[in-house]
């Protein structure tokens, strides 16, 4: 399946709406404790998202990552995708075909970076 530019650009478009109307949005459940971290007293991987994805919406990019680093870093590899591929879209779709012949491969390693900024994150 191809995707063209137009896609691209609307993904793109789509993440920088969701960081400004989320941004707005989150102010409002900031303050809300973590259910988990409530619990366990240990920091989920999406502890700090509210805050960081608030950070994010206000231009703060340094303090939305402080907030939720791995939240922050998926948000920035996403949106380089989508910019990516609205600057050239044949690479950026042979890109994307790769993920999908791998994705299992890719699945995993992502489970293995989110359990590994967990723990590090709790240490």
């Amino acid at each position: 399946m191809l995707i063209n530019r137009q896609i691209f650009g609307t993904f793109a478009a789509g993440q920088v709406i969701f960081i400004a109307v989320g941004g707005k949005l989150a102010q409002t459940f900031v303050g809300f404790e973590c259910p988990i971290r409530s619990l366990t007293g240990w920091q989920c991987p999406g502890c700090g998202s509210t805050k960081c994805v608030s950070a994010l919406g206000a231009g703060e990019l340094v303090s939305g990552f402080l907030y939720n680093p791995f939240l922050s870093t998926a948000i920035g590899i996403s949106l380089s995708i989508a910019l990516f591929g609205v600057i050239f879209p044949i690479w950026a779709n042979r890109a994307l075909s790769r993920i999908v012949d791998r994705q299992k491969w890719v699945i995993l390693s992502f489970l293995f970076v989110m359990g590994a900024f967990t723990v590090g994150r709790n240490l």
